[in-house]
């Protein structure tokens, strides 16, 4: 699996330490920075700018959603693969 689709699914599985890239860094040889988000001023995820402004995802903890560039995000059945749609 490439890198961009496996930091989708990591994102997913609440597996990336994101506070580790707020200041930037590299993951799997790609640049990344997160920065949080908020709503009704409490933290309600992040957001991780990929490659150099390649793209940005965004990680919703409360409706538990993964955004890619505003696409919503729904895996595979199958094989667990992540489908922009």
């Amino acid at each position: 699996m490439n890198p961009y689709l496996k930091l989708i699914k990591t994102i997913a599985i609440g597996a990336l330490s994101w506070k580790r890239y707020l200041d930037g860094g590299t993951w799997h040889g790609v640049p990344i920075k997160t920065k949080k988000t908020t709503r009704n001023q409490r933290q309600n995820g992040f957001i991780v700018d990929y490659g150099n402004g390649m793209s940005t995802i965004k990680y919703d903890w409360d409706k538990e959603e993964v955004k890619v560039d505003g696409h919503k995000v729904k895996f595979c059945a199958c094989c667990g693969a992540p489908v922009i749609i």
